[in-house]
Formats: C-alpha cells, structure tokens, sequence
C-alpha cells in the first residue's frame, strides 16, 4: 500500500494514525484492536519515505493478513 504525506512529516501521521486505531478499538470492536497499529520497519527523513508493517486478524479462522505500507512525505 502507498500512502503520500502532503501535510505535516510522517511521524506525525503514524502518531494521528495510532491514535485513531486505538479509538476504534474501544468503539468498533471486534473489528479494529490496538494490534492493527501500524509497525514502523524503516524512516528515512532524507530520502523523506517511510516502511510501516501491519498486521490484522480475519474472522472465520483465516490467516492474519500481513500489510507493508510505504510512506512518501510530498
């Protein structure tokens, strides 16, 4: 997945991101949980580009879907 950052940096957007994951956790459960916070595997500032890992459970016994998302500041 490919998001561009066009306001703020990315570690503001991960922060934004965490914390609107931990509210649907409380609110939208079972479907969202903390654990689909965003993982972050690589920040390069100066090449203005971020590597986050996400993991989320399936219902019905699926496997847990593994996500990789690249951040680009703009």
């Amino acid at each position: 997945m490919i998001g561009y950052v066009q306001d703020q940096d990315i570690l503001h957007w991960q922060r934004e991101l965490g914390i609107w994951i931990d509210d649907l956790a409380v609110n939208a459960a079972p479907l969202w949980s903390s654990n689909d916070r965003l993982e972050l595997e690589d920040h390069n500032p100066a090449q203005r580009r971020a590597i986050f890992k996400s993991r989320h459970t399936r219902a019905n016994g699926l496997d847990t879907i593994v996500m990789r998302h690249l951040w680009i500041e703009m």
